[in-house]
């Protein structure tokens, strides 16, 4: 059975799964709506 929240949980295609762990999974998330200034040096 397959556990319920693995490394592709909500991740249904093949294209999705590749896009995740490819291209996305070592991106900083970034959130603008912390309202903190994108152009503020960290």
């Amino acid at each position: 059975m397959k556990k319920f929240m693995d490394k592709d949980f909500l991740l249904s295609t093949d294209t999705a799964k590749w896009l995740y762990h490819e291209v996305a999974e070592g991106l900083p998330v970034i959130d603008y709506h912390c309202h903190i200034n994108p152009m503020c040096p960290r």
